[in-house]
Protein backbone atom coordinates (compact mmCIF):
# COMPACT_ATOMS: atom_id res chain seq x y z
CA UNK A 1 0.00 0.00 0.00
CA UNK A 2 2.94 1.88 1.07
CA UNK A 3 4.48 1.49 -2.25
CA UNK A 4 1.36 2.32 -4.25
CA UNK A 5 1.42 5.65 -2.38
CA UNK A 6 5.09 6.74 -3.64
CA UNK A 7 3.84 5.90 -7.02
CA UNK A 8 1.06 8.53 -7.11
CA UNK A 9 3.11 11.08 -5.30
CA UNK A 10 5.93 10.65 -7.95
CA UNK A 11 3.19 11.20 -10.46
CA UNK A 12 1.87 14.27 -8.83
CA UNK A 13 5.24 15.62 -8.14
CA UNK A 14 6.00 14.86 -11.57
CA UNK A 15 2.73 16.12 -13.24
CA UNK A 16 3.24 19.55 -11.18
CA UNK A 17 6.88 19.76 -12.63
CA UNK A 18 6.05 19.55 -16.18
CA UNK A 19 3.28 21.73 -15.86
CA UNK A 20 5.56 24.69 -14.43
CA UNK A 21 8.03 24.04 -17.39
CA UNK A 22 7.15 25.81 -20.15
CA UNK A 23 9.24 23.52 -22.87
CA UNK A 24 7.95 19.87 -20.96
CA UNK A 25 4.89 20.08 -23.59
CA UNK A 26 7.04 19.65 -26.83
CA UNK A 27 8.76 16.66 -25.35
CA UNK A 28 5.40 15.05 -24.00
CA UNK A 29 3.91 15.51 -27.61
CA UNK A 30 5.60 12.95 -29.36
CA UNK A 31 7.69 10.57 -27.01
CA UNK A 32 8.04 7.93 -29.60
CA UNK A 33 10.66 10.03 -32.15
CA UNK A 34 13.96 10.32 -31.04
CA UNK A 35 15.00 13.95 -30.38
CA UNK A 36 17.46 15.35 -31.81
CA UNK A 37 19.87 16.55 -28.66
CA UNK A 38 23.39 18.59 -28.75
CA UNK A 39 25.31 16.07 -26.18
CA UNK A 40 28.53 17.38 -24.60
CA UNK A 41 30.98 15.10 -23.01
CA UNK A 42 32.20 16.12 -20.00
CA UNK A 43 34.57 13.51 -19.12
CA UNK A 44 36.96 15.99 -17.26
CA UNK A 45 34.28 17.36 -14.77
CA UNK A 46 33.86 16.59 -11.05
CA UNK A 47 30.00 16.40 -11.67
CA UNK A 48 28.48 13.26 -11.29
CA UNK A 49 26.50 12.85 -14.51
CA UNK A 50 29.07 11.35 -17.28
CA UNK A 51 26.83 12.59 -20.38
CA UNK A 52 24.60 16.19 -20.56
CA UNK A 53 22.16 17.34 -22.69
CA UNK A 54 20.94 21.33 -23.05
CA UNK A 55 17.71 22.66 -24.02
CA UNK A 56 15.08 19.43 -22.70
CA UNK A 57 12.54 18.82 -20.43
CA UNK A 58 12.57 16.16 -17.37
CA UNK A 59 10.19 13.66 -19.12
CA UNK A 60 12.73 13.84 -22.12
CA UNK A 61 15.60 13.83 -19.84
CA UNK A 62 13.93 10.59 -18.10
CA UNK A 63 13.41 9.16 -21.73
CA UNK A 64 16.98 9.17 -22.81
CA UNK A 65 17.81 7.34 -19.49
CA UNK A 66 15.38 4.57 -20.38
CA UNK A 67 16.81 4.89 -23.79
CA UNK A 68 20.25 3.87 -22.62
CA UNK A 69 20.81 0.54 -20.41
CA UNK A 70 23.99 2.38 -18.85
CA UNK A 71 21.84 5.21 -17.02
CA UNK A 72 20.84 4.35 -14.02
CA UNK A 73 19.83 8.12 -12.43
CA UNK A 74 19.25 11.52 -13.79
CA UNK A 75 19.25 15.41 -12.64
CA UNK A 76 17.11 18.10 -14.68
CA UNK A 77 17.78 21.84 -13.80
CA UNK A 78 14.93 23.63 -14.44
CA UNK A 79 16.67 27.21 -14.97
CA UNK A 80 19.09 25.95 -17.77
CA UNK A 81 16.59 23.00 -19.31
CA UNK A 82 19.84 20.96 -18.56
CA UNK A 83 19.71 17.20 -18.32
CA UNK A 84 22.56 14.98 -16.60
CA UNK A 85 22.47 11.23 -16.93
CA UNK A 86 24.69 8.75 -14.85
CA UNK A 87 25.18 5.43 -14.68
CA UNK A 88 24.71 4.84 -10.69
CA UNK A 89 21.99 6.22 -8.06
CA UNK A 90 23.00 9.47 -5.90
CA UNK A 91 20.73 8.88 -3.45
CA UNK A 92 18.25 7.27 -2.21
CA UNK A 93 14.86 9.10 -2.51
CA UNK A 94 12.31 8.93 -4.99
CA UNK A 95 12.63 12.20 -6.13
CA UNK A 96 14.11 15.35 -4.93
CA UNK A 97 14.57 18.90 -5.65
CA UNK A 98 17.08 20.98 -4.76
CA UNK A 99 18.28 24.18 -6.16
CA UNK A 100 15.62 24.21 -8.84
CA UNK A 101 16.92 20.86 -10.01
CA UNK A 102 15.09 17.10 -10.17
CA UNK A 103 16.84 14.25 -9.34
CA UNK A 104 15.72 10.51 -10.08
CA UNK A 105 16.35 7.15 -10.16
CA UNK A 106 15.66 4.80 -13.06
CA UNK A 107 14.34 2.09 -11.08
CA UNK A 108 11.30 4.36 -9.71
CA UNK A 109 9.54 5.55 -13.13
CA UNK A 110 6.78 4.33 -14.42
CA UNK A 111 8.25 1.86 -17.45
CA UNK A 112 5.01 1.92 -19.52
CA UNK A 113 5.63 5.44 -20.32
CA UNK A 114 8.08 4.38 -22.57
CA UNK A 115 6.40 1.96 -24.51
CA UNK A 116 8.35 -0.89 -23.81
CA UNK A 117 11.75 0.33 -24.25
CA UNK A 118 13.18 -0.16 -20.62
CA UNK A 119 12.05 -3.96 -21.25
CA UNK A 120 14.49 -4.05 -24.60
CA UNK A 121 18.27 -4.40 -23.55
CA UNK A 122 20.46 -2.02 -25.75
CA UNK A 123 24.11 -2.49 -26.32
CA UNK A 124 26.66 0.29 -25.21
CA UNK A 125 26.42 2.69 -27.83
CA UNK A 126 23.06 2.53 -29.18
CA UNK A 127 19.92 4.03 -27.84
CA UNK A 128 16.28 2.64 -28.17
CA UNK A 129 13.96 4.51 -30.30
CA UNK A 130 10.28 3.84 -31.56
CA UNK A 131 10.49 2.86 -34.99
CA UNK A 132 6.67 2.47 -36.42
CA UNK A 133 5.38 1.57 -33.28
CA UNK A 134 7.97 -1.00 -32.53
CA UNK A 135 11.18 -0.33 -29.96
CA UNK A 136 14.47 -0.56 -31.56
CA UNK A 137 18.09 0.09 -30.60
CA UNK A 138 19.75 2.47 -32.96
CA UNK A 139 23.25 3.46 -32.56
CA UNK A 140 24.27 6.70 -31.69
CA UNK A 141 27.73 6.31 -30.76
CA UNK A 142 30.39 4.91 -32.34
CA UNK A 143 33.35 3.76 -29.92
CA UNK A 144 36.49 5.78 -28.81
CA UNK A 145 37.96 7.80 -31.41
CA UNK A 146 40.56 5.76 -33.46
CA UNK A 147 43.74 7.29 -32.96
CA UNK A 148 46.00 7.54 -36.32
CA UNK A 149 49.87 7.25 -36.48
CA UNK A 150 52.38 10.54 -36.78
CA UNK A 151 48.85 12.55 -36.78
CA UNK A 152 46.79 14.38 -34.06
CA UNK A 153 43.25 14.97 -34.08
CA UNK A 154 41.37 18.88 -34.25
CA UNK A 155 38.14 17.57 -33.91
CA UNK A 156 36.70 15.69 -31.25
CA UNK A 157 33.32 13.66 -30.76
CA UNK A 158 31.96 9.82 -31.02
CA UNK A 159 28.45 10.99 -31.97
CA UNK A 160 27.08 9.31 -35.11
CA UNK A 161 27.76 11.81 -37.93
CA UNK A 162 30.44 13.07 -35.92
CA UNK A 163 33.35 14.24 -38.76
CA UNK A 164 36.86 13.95 -36.67
CA UNK A 165 39.66 16.02 -38.46
CA UNK A 166 43.34 15.21 -37.84
CA UNK A 167 46.83 16.88 -38.69
CA UNK A 168 49.97 14.98 -39.43
CA UNK A 169 52.58 15.75 -37.06
CA UNK A 170 55.90 17.53 -38.45
CA UNK A 171 58.42 15.91 -41.05
CA UNK A 172 55.53 13.29 -41.97
CA UNK A 173 54.13 13.68 -45.49
CA UNK A 174 50.21 13.26 -45.68
CA UNK A 175 48.32 10.81 -48.12
CA UNK A 176 44.87 10.87 -48.46
CA UNK A 177 42.03 12.97 -46.56
CA UNK A 178 42.84 13.86 -43.07
CA UNK A 179 39.36 12.80 -41.25
CA UNK A 180 37.41 10.26 -40.22
CA UNK A 181 33.46 9.82 -39.77
CA UNK A 182 31.39 8.50 -36.73
CA UNK A 183 28.72 6.24 -39.38
CA UNK A 184 25.23 5.10 -38.92
CA UNK A 185 26.35 1.47 -38.23
CA UNK A 186 27.67 2.88 -34.79
CA UNK A 187 31.10 2.25 -36.52
CA UNK A 188 34.10 4.69 -37.29
CA UNK A 189 34.79 4.65 -41.33
CA UNK A 190 37.53 3.31 -42.33
CA UNK A 191 41.05 5.04 -42.67
CA UNK A 192 41.29 7.51 -45.81
CA UNK A 193 44.69 8.94 -45.11
CA UNK A 194 48.06 8.11 -43.63
CA UNK A 195 51.05 10.54 -42.41
CA UNK A 196 54.08 8.83 -43.48
CA UNK A 197 57.63 8.96 -42.02
CA UNK A 198 60.16 10.55 -44.31
CA UNK A 199 63.81 10.96 -44.43
CA UNK A 200 65.62 13.95 -45.12
CA UNK A 201 66.05 15.08 -48.75
CA UNK A 202 68.38 12.42 -50.60
CA UNK A 203 71.67 13.07 -51.11
CA UNK A 204 73.32 14.68 -54.08
CA UNK A 205 75.46 12.42 -56.16
CA UNK A 206 77.91 13.86 -58.63
CA UNK A 207 76.61 13.74 -62.31
CA UNK A 208 73.30 11.70 -61.03
CA UNK A 209 69.45 12.72 -60.93
CA UNK A 210 66.82 11.60 -58.83
CA UNK A 211 64.53 9.97 -60.78
CA UNK A 212 61.36 11.03 -58.18
CA UNK A 213 62.11 13.48 -55.13
CA UNK A 214 59.96 11.27 -52.94
CA UNK A 215 61.34 10.36 -49.87
CA UNK A 216 58.85 7.78 -47.85
CA UNK A 217 59.80 5.24 -45.00
CA UNK A 218 60.02 2.11 -46.68
CA UNK A 219 60.83 3.10 -50.68
CA UNK A 220 63.41 3.60 -52.70
CA UNK A 221 64.56 6.37 -54.43
CA UNK A 222 66.23 5.91 -57.97
CA UNK A 223 68.94 7.92 -59.91
CA UNK A 224 69.94 7.90 -63.28
CA UNK A 225 73.38 8.97 -64.64
CA UNK A 226 73.55 12.07 -66.60
CA UNK A 227 76.45 14.36 -68.45
CA UNK A 228 77.56 11.34 -71.03
CA UNK A 229 78.86 9.52 -67.56
CA UNK A 230 79.05 5.61 -66.93
CA UNK A 231 77.08 3.80 -64.05
CA UNK A 232 78.89 1.97 -61.83
CA UNK A 233 76.86 0.57 -58.72
CA UNK A 234 73.36 0.16 -57.87
CA UNK A 235 71.78 3.34 -58.71
CA UNK A 236 69.28 3.73 -55.39
CA UNK A 237 68.89 4.70 -51.83
CA UNK A 238 66.63 3.27 -49.53
CA UNK A 239 64.58 5.08 -46.38
CA UNK A 240 64.73 2.75 -43.65
CA UNK A 241 62.45 3.03 -40.38
CA UNK A 242 65.02 5.13 -38.34
CA UNK A 243 63.84 7.71 -41.05
CA UNK A 244 67.54 7.99 -42.36
CA UNK A 245 68.91 6.89 -46.65
CA UNK A 246 70.79 3.57 -46.73
CA UNK A 247 74.90 4.25 -48.27
CA UNK A 248 75.44 5.09 -51.56
CA UNK A 249 76.86 2.15 -53.40
CA UNK A 250 77.48 3.82 -56.68
CA UNK A 251 78.54 6.24 -58.65
CA UNK A 252 78.78 8.07 -62.57
CA UNK A 253 81.83 7.85 -64.03
CA UNK A 254 82.87 10.14 -66.58
CA UNK A 255 83.53 8.94 -70.40
CA UNK A 256 84.39 9.60 -73.83
CA UNK A 257 81.96 10.34 -76.48
CA UNK A 258 80.94 6.63 -78.71
CA UNK A 259 84.44 5.53 -80.00
CA UNK A 260 84.81 6.49 -83.64
CA UNK A 261 83.53 4.13 -86.17
CA UNK A 262 86.34 2.38 -89.04
CA UNK A 263 84.98 0.81 -92.25
CA UNK A 264 85.18 -2.70 -91.68
CA UNK A 265 85.89 -2.92 -88.46
CA UNK A 266 85.06 -3.78 -85.11
CA UNK A 267 86.10 -2.35 -81.22
CA UNK A 268 86.68 -4.81 -78.40
CA UNK A 269 85.30 -3.25 -75.61
CA UNK A 270 82.28 -0.56 -74.84
CA UNK A 271 84.48 0.80 -72.21
CA UNK A 272 84.87 4.54 -72.74
CA UNK A 273 86.27 5.76 -69.09
CA UNK A 274 89.36 8.10 -68.81
CA UNK A 275 92.51 5.96 -69.75
CA UNK A 276 90.67 3.23 -71.56
CA UNK A 277 92.36 1.99 -74.39
CA UNK A 278 90.00 0.56 -77.11
CA UNK A 279 90.92 -2.03 -80.19
CA UNK A 280 90.04 -2.24 -83.33
CA UNK A 281 89.98 -5.08 -85.73
CA UNK A 282 89.41 -5.18 -89.14
CA UNK A 283 86.94 -7.62 -90.87
CA UNK A 284 88.42 -11.00 -92.05
CA UNK A 285 88.11 -9.85 -95.82
CA UNK A 286 89.67 -6.50 -94.96
CA UNK A 287 93.66 -5.62 -94.45
CA UNK A 288 94.72 -3.24 -91.57
CA UNK A 289 96.56 -0.51 -92.16
CA UNK A 290 97.93 1.66 -89.05
CA UNK A 291 97.58 1.20 -85.35
CA UNK A 292 94.55 -0.60 -84.38
CA UNK A 293 94.09 1.47 -80.87
CA UNK A 294 92.59 4.60 -79.27
CA UNK A 295 92.74 5.65 -75.71
CA UNK A 296 90.24 8.14 -73.93
CA UNK A 297 92.04 11.18 -72.71
CA UNK A 298 91.82 13.38 -69.82
CA UNK A 299 89.81 16.23 -71.96
CA UNK A 300 87.24 13.03 -72.98
CA UNK A 301 88.35 13.07 -76.05
CA UNK A 302 89.58 10.25 -77.67
CA UNK A 303 93.38 9.94 -79.46
CA UNK A 304 93.36 10.54 -83.36
CA UNK A 305 92.22 7.30 -85.38
CA UNK A 306 95.19 6.61 -87.52
CA UNK A 307 94.27 3.21 -88.69
CA UNK A 308 91.73 1.60 -91.24
CA UNK A 309 90.80 -1.55 -92.93
CA UNK A 310 90.89 -1.76 -96.55
CA UNK A 311 88.37 -4.19 -98.90
CA UNK A 312 88.26 -2.70 -102.11
CA UNK A 313 87.21 -3.63 -105.67
CA UNK A 314 89.19 -3.95 -108.67
CA UNK A 315 90.47 -0.52 -110.71
CA UNK A 316 87.42 0.39 -112.61
CA UNK A 317 87.37 0.33 -116.69
CA UNK A 318 86.99 3.42 -118.33
CA UNK A 319 83.68 5.02 -120.13
CA UNK A 320 84.18 6.19 -123.59
CA UNK A 321 83.87 10.25 -123.50
CA UNK A 322 83.92 9.95 -119.33
CA UNK A 323 86.47 10.66 -116.78
CA UNK A 324 86.75 9.38 -112.99
CA UNK A 325 85.81 12.29 -110.31
CA UNK A 326 86.85 9.98 -107.70
CA UNK A 327 89.68 7.10 -107.30
CA UNK A 328 88.10 5.24 -104.16
CA UNK A 329 87.42 1.20 -104.25
CA UNK A 330 86.55 0.57 -100.91
CA UNK A 331 83.28 -1.48 -99.96
CA UNK A 332 80.47 0.88 -99.43
CA UNK A 333 82.19 3.31 -101.33
CA UNK A 334 80.50 5.02 -104.32
CA UNK A 335 82.89 5.83 -107.70
CA UNK A 336 81.28 9.10 -109.53
CA UNK A 337 81.88 9.77 -113.65
CA UNK A 338 81.36 12.30 -115.36
CA UNK A 339 80.76 13.16 -119.53
CA UNK A 340 83.70 14.62 -121.16
CA UNK A 341 84.00 16.21 -124.65
CA UNK A 342 80.85 17.79 -124.94
CA UNK A 343 78.68 14.91 -124.76
CA UNK A 344 75.36 14.40 -122.95
CA UNK A 345 74.27 11.98 -120.02
CA UNK A 346 72.14 9.34 -119.84
CA UNK A 347 71.49 7.61 -116.94
CA UNK A 348 73.26 7.17 -113.37
CA UNK A 349 76.77 7.98 -113.58
CA UNK A 350 77.64 6.18 -110.05
CA UNK A 351 78.82 2.74 -109.26
CA UNK A 352 79.13 1.14 -106.10
CA UNK A 353 81.45 -1.83 -104.78
CA UNK A 354 79.35 -4.16 -102.72
CA UNK A 355 80.80 -6.55 -100.11
CA UNK A 356 81.49 -9.23 -103.26
CA UNK A 357 84.09 -6.56 -103.87
CA UNK A 358 82.81 -6.32 -108.19
CA UNK A 359 81.74 -3.20 -109.18
CA UNK A 360 78.28 -3.06 -109.81
CA UNK A 361 77.10 -2.84 -113.92
CA UNK A 362 77.70 0.50 -115.59
CA UNK A 363 74.46 2.14 -115.96
CA UNK A 364 74.95 4.92 -118.07
CA UNK A 365 76.32 6.15 -121.95
CA UNK A 366 78.06 9.70 -122.23
CA UNK A 367 76.32 10.24 -126.04
CA UNK A 368 77.74 12.29 -129.43
CA UNK A 369 75.92 15.51 -130.01
CA UNK A 370 76.54 18.82 -131.97
CA UNK A 371 78.30 21.75 -130.57
CA UNK A 372 76.30 24.49 -129.19
CA UNK A 373 75.57 27.16 -132.25
CA UNK A 374 75.37 30.83 -131.13
CA UNK A 375 73.33 32.29 -133.80
CA UNK A 376 73.07 36.16 -133.36
CA UNK A 377 69.20 37.06 -131.76
CA UNK A 378 68.03 33.37 -132.65
CA UNK A 379 66.76 30.87 -130.00
CA UNK A 380 66.53 27.21 -130.05
CA UNK A 381 63.49 25.58 -129.20
CA UNK A 382 64.83 22.61 -128.00
CA UNK A 383 68.45 21.68 -125.94
CA UNK A 384 68.69 18.22 -127.77
CA UNK A 385 72.04 18.31 -129.89
CA UNK A 386 72.68 14.33 -130.23
CA UNK A 387 73.10 12.74 -133.56
CA UNK A 388 70.55 12.96 -136.01
CA UNK A 389 68.42 15.07 -134.54
CA UNK A 390 66.44 18.34 -136.14
CA UNK A 391 66.63 21.62 -133.85
CA UNK A 392 64.38 24.47 -134.96
CA UNK A 393 65.16 28.25 -134.49
CA UNK A 394 62.68 31.74 -133.59
CA UNK A 395 64.27 34.69 -133.85
CA UNK A 396 63.77 36.99 -130.81
CA UNK A 397 61.44 39.63 -130.13
CA UNK A 398 61.77 42.49 -132.43
CA UNK A 399 64.05 40.43 -135.00
CA UNK A 400 62.51 38.10 -137.84
CA UNK A 401 63.92 35.91 -140.01
CA UNK A 402 64.85 35.61 -143.61
CA UNK A 403 65.19 32.07 -144.21
CA UNK A 404 64.74 28.34 -143.39
CA UNK A 405 65.31 27.99 -139.35
CA UNK A 406 65.34 24.01 -139.20
CA UNK A 407 69.16 22.61 -138.91
CA UNK A 408 69.75 18.93 -138.24
CA UNK A 409 72.88 17.38 -136.03
CA UNK A 410 75.01 15.39 -138.87
CA UNK A 411 76.81 12.21 -137.56
CA UNK A 412 80.48 13.87 -138.44
CA UNK A 413 78.83 16.01 -135.11
CA UNK A 414 78.52 19.50 -137.67
CA UNK A 415 75.26 21.01 -138.06
CA UNK A 416 73.87 21.41 -141.63
CA UNK A 417 74.15 24.76 -143.28
CA UNK A 418 72.69 27.89 -141.53
CA UNK A 419 70.15 29.32 -144.08
CA UNK A 420 68.97 32.27 -141.85
CA UNK A 421 69.48 35.21 -139.56
CA UNK A 422 67.88 37.44 -137.57
CA UNK A 423 67.53 40.86 -138.58
CA UNK A 424 66.31 43.44 -136.25
CA UNK A 425 62.58 45.09 -137.60
CA UNK A 426 60.44 48.05 -137.14
CA UNK A 427 57.73 46.52 -134.28
CA UNK A 428 54.78 47.11 -136.63
CA UNK A 429 53.73 47.38 -140.09
CA UNK A 430 54.55 50.64 -142.39
CA UNK A 431 52.13 53.49 -140.42
CA UNK A 432 48.93 54.08 -142.29
CA UNK A 433 48.53 57.48 -144.43
CA UNK A 434 45.01 58.89 -145.01
CA UNK A 435 44.16 57.92 -148.56
CA UNK A 436 47.20 56.33 -149.52
CA UNK A 437 48.06 52.67 -149.67
CA UNK A 438 51.14 50.27 -149.77
CA UNK A 439 52.22 46.93 -150.59
CA UNK A 440 55.23 47.01 -148.23
CA UNK A 441 55.40 44.01 -145.45
CA UNK A 442 58.90 43.71 -144.95
CA UNK A 443 59.89 45.42 -141.71
CA UNK A 444 63.33 45.14 -141.71
CA UNK A 445 66.28 47.77 -140.44
CA UNK A 446 66.98 49.87 -144.12
CA UNK A 447 63.55 48.31 -145.86
CA UNK A 448 61.55 51.48 -147.45
CA UNK A 449 57.99 51.85 -147.78
CA UNK A 450 56.63 53.80 -150.84
CA UNK A 451 52.80 54.86 -150.97
CA UNK A 452 50.35 55.60 -153.71
CA UNK A 453 47.84 58.16 -152.98
CA UNK A 454 44.06 57.07 -153.75
CA UNK A 455 42.38 57.66 -156.88
CA UNK A 456 41.15 61.29 -157.10
CA UNK A 457 43.81 62.56 -154.61
CA UNK A 458 47.14 64.23 -155.17
CA UNK A 459 50.41 63.60 -153.46
CA UNK A 460 51.98 66.07 -151.29
CA UNK A 461 55.75 65.72 -150.02
CA UNK A 462 57.65 62.32 -150.77
CA UNK A 463 55.97 59.02 -150.61
CA UNK A 464 57.62 56.52 -149.07
CA UNK A 465 59.04 56.30 -145.21
CA UNK A 466 62.47 53.87 -143.56
CA UNK A 467 62.74 51.40 -141.60
CA UNK A 468 65.49 52.96 -139.04
CA UNK A 469 67.68 52.81 -135.98
CA UNK A 470 66.11 56.01 -134.00
CA UNK A 471 68.26 58.31 -131.64
CA UNK A 472 67.48 56.38 -128.59
CA UNK A 473 68.63 53.14 -130.26
CA UNK A 474 65.23 51.73 -130.86
CA UNK A 475 64.04 50.84 -134.59
CA UNK A 476 60.76 52.69 -135.34
CA UNK A 477 59.58 53.77 -138.99
CA UNK A 478 60.77 57.41 -140.09
CA UNK A 479 58.24 60.49 -139.90
CA UNK A 480 56.15 60.56 -142.90
CA UNK A 481 57.07 63.50 -144.36
CA UNK A 482 53.73 63.55 -146.86
CA UNK A 483 49.94 63.48 -147.45
CA UNK A 484 47.47 62.62 -149.93
CA UNK A 485 44.62 65.76 -150.62
CA UNK A 486 41.56 64.72 -152.25
CA UNK A 487 40.60 67.05 -155.50
CA UNK A 488 38.34 67.05 -158.13
CA UNK A 489 38.11 63.90 -159.60
CA UNK A 490 38.44 65.37 -163.63
CA UNK A 491 40.38 67.95 -165.95
CA UNK A 492 38.47 71.54 -165.90
CA UNK A 493 35.89 71.84 -168.00
CA UNK A 494 35.98 72.96 -171.61
CA UNK A 495 34.87 76.77 -172.23
CA UNK A 496 34.32 77.40 -176.14
CA UNK A 497 35.82 80.03 -177.59
CA UNK A 498 38.43 80.16 -174.37
CA UNK A 499 41.46 78.65 -173.66
CA UNK A 500 42.41 76.57 -169.93
CA UNK A 501 45.45 78.34 -169.33
CA UNK A 502 46.06 77.16 -165.52
CA UNK A 503 44.70 74.92 -163.03
CA UNK A 504 45.05 73.09 -160.13
CA UNK A 505 42.60 70.29 -158.73
CA UNK A 506 42.63 70.95 -155.23
CA UNK A 507 39.21 71.74 -153.69
CA UNK A 508 39.06 75.26 -153.09
CA UNK A 509 41.15 76.53 -156.34
CA UNK A 510 40.08 77.59 -159.01
CA UNK A 511 40.70 76.71 -163.30
CA UNK A 512 41.34 79.97 -165.02
CA UNK A 513 40.51 80.59 -169.07
CA UNK A 514 41.48 83.08 -171.55
CA UNK A 515 39.25 84.23 -174.08
CA UNK A 516 39.93 83.52 -177.80
CA UNK A 517 40.77 86.50 -180.09
CA UNK A 518 38.15 88.27 -181.99
CA UNK A 519 35.32 87.16 -178.52
CA UNK A 520 34.53 89.32 -175.72
CA UNK A 521 34.56 88.26 -172.37
CA UNK A 522 31.21 88.28 -170.70
CA UNK A 523 29.86 87.80 -167.00
CA UNK A 524 33.61 87.55 -165.73
CA UNK A 525 36.10 86.49 -163.78
CA UNK A 526 37.03 83.54 -166.66
CA UNK A 527 37.73 81.11 -163.96
CA UNK A 528 35.55 77.35 -162.91
CA UNK A 529 36.28 76.77 -158.76
CA UNK A 530 36.98 73.22 -157.56
CA UNK A 531 34.21 72.99 -154.84
CA UNK A 532 34.81 70.73 -151.92
CA UNK A 533 32.20 67.88 -153.14
CA UNK A 534 35.48 67.43 -155.53
CA UNK A 535 33.20 68.99 -158.37
CA UNK A 536 33.84 71.72 -160.52
CA UNK A 537 31.53 74.89 -159.86
CA UNK A 538 28.93 75.92 -162.73
CA UNK A 539 30.02 78.14 -165.81
CA UNK A 540 29.33 81.44 -164.96
CA UNK A 541 31.12 83.75 -167.54
CA UNK A 542 31.17 83.24 -171.52
CA UNK A 543 33.78 84.53 -174.55
CA UNK A 544 31.65 85.76 -177.01
CA UNK A 545 32.37 86.48 -181.04
CA UNK A 546 32.92 90.17 -181.86
CA UNK A 547 30.81 91.10 -185.31
CA UNK A 548 32.77 92.20 -187.78
CA UNK A 549 32.89 96.23 -188.97
CA UNK A 550 29.95 96.94 -191.43
CA UNK A 551 31.08 98.03 -194.99
CA UNK A 552 29.75 101.54 -195.16
CA UNK A 553 27.04 101.99 -197.57
CA UNK A 554 27.80 103.42 -201.06
CA UNK A 555 27.84 106.96 -201.14
CA UNK A 556 27.86 107.38 -196.93
CA UNK A 557 29.54 109.18 -194.61
CA UNK A 558 30.50 107.83 -191.29
CA UNK A 559 31.45 111.15 -189.21
CA UNK A 560 34.00 111.03 -186.34
CA UNK A 561 32.26 111.11 -182.89
CA UNK A 562 29.22 110.30 -184.58
CA UNK A 563 27.48 107.09 -183.50
CA UNK A 564 26.05 104.37 -185.95
CA UNK A 565 23.61 101.58 -185.25
CA UNK A 566 25.05 98.22 -185.61
CA UNK A 567 23.81 94.77 -185.46
CA UNK A 568 26.34 92.10 -184.71
CA UNK A 569 24.59 88.33 -185.75
CA UNK A 570 25.93 85.24 -183.61
CA UNK A 571 25.39 82.39 -185.86
CA UNK A 572 24.51 78.84 -184.20
CA UNK A 573 23.90 75.73 -186.27
CA UNK A 574 21.40 73.60 -184.29
CA UNK A 575 20.33 70.90 -185.55
CA UNK A 576 21.67 72.13 -189.31
CA UNK A 577 18.81 75.51 -188.90
CA UNK A 578 20.54 78.91 -189.07
CA UNK A 579 19.54 81.45 -186.86
CA UNK A 580 20.56 84.59 -186.01
CA UNK A 581 20.92 86.64 -183.12
CA UNK A 582 20.99 89.76 -182.77
CA UNK A 583 23.06 92.03 -180.81
CA UNK A 584 23.20 96.30 -180.15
Amino acid sequence: MESDIKKICFRVTLIATIMTNILCTDVIQELSVPLELSVTWDVESTVVGYASFEVIGVVGCAKICFQKPECQSFTHFKSTLKCEIFDHSLQSNNLSTLKMSIYSEKINWNQDLFSGCSELNCSLGSSCFIKQGTPTCIPTECGPTPLVANSQMTVHGTRVGTLVQYTCNPETVLEGRPERRCLTIGKWQPDLFKCHLQCPPAPLVPDAALDDPLRIVGIYTNYTCVNNTRLFGTPHLYCQDNQTWTPVEFECIRQCPPAPDVNDATTNTSDRIINTTLGYQCHPLADAYGTPFIVCQEDLSWSPVVFNCSRQCPIAEEVTHARKLTHVRQVFTTLEYECINDTLLDGNPTRNCPTTQQWEPIQFTCIEQCPVLDIPHAINDTSNRVLTSAVNYHCEDGYLHNGTTQITCQNDRTWTSINFECIEVCPTEAPPVQYAQTDQILRFVGTVATYTCDPDTIIHGDNYVTCIHSSNSTVAWSTVPFWCEKVCSDSPPVVMDATLTTFNRSKGAVAEYTCHNETVLIDGPATIPCLQSQQWGAQIFDCRRRCPIPLVYPNSIVIHDCYIALYCYRLSNTSGISKQYRHS
